[in-house]
């Protein structure tokens, strides 16, 4: 015998407040490292349309309660989506990375192509990031 609509409704919110609640870990160790390279742009975009696309559904079924803890979900996704690409493009470290990178790799085709001193700078480089 199923249970009765209110009881139904109370299994529904905490089943959706522990959903809405999932990405918190996430979103707490965004802050505290200051990385996202280990979460894929790929899953995250997935994981936010198809809570839209569940949020939709629910929302024309009526299912008030669930609807709004896959909103709270949803927002979550999006914190994590935002930070991740704050700290991998816009935030000064992500710019500096990608500098530093970039002159690595011009060091390196000058050494390649025998450009005298390069390969000097080149070692320089390398043993500075080891340290």
């Amino acid at each position: 015998m199923p249970p009765d609509e209110h009881t139904r409704k109370i299994i529904g919110a905490m089943g959706g407040t522990l959903l809405g609640a999932c990405a918190m870990p996430q979103i707490i160790r965004l802050i505290r490292t200051k990385s996202a390279s280990d979460i894929s742009y790929i899953f995250l975009l997935a994981y936010i349309l198809g809570l839209f696309l569940t949020f939709l559904y629910l929302f024309w079924k009526r299912a008030l309660i669930t609807w709004i803890c896959i909103l709270i979900q949803l927002g979550s996704g999006v914190v994590v989506l935002l930070g991740k690409v704050y700290l991998e493009v816009l935030s000064s470290s992500a710019r500096k990375a990608r500098r530093e990178a970039r002159e690595q790799r011009s060091l390196a085709r000058q050494a390649q192509a025998g450009i005298p001193g390069s390969q000097v700078f080149l070692v320089e480089l390398s043993t500075s990031h080891a340290e």
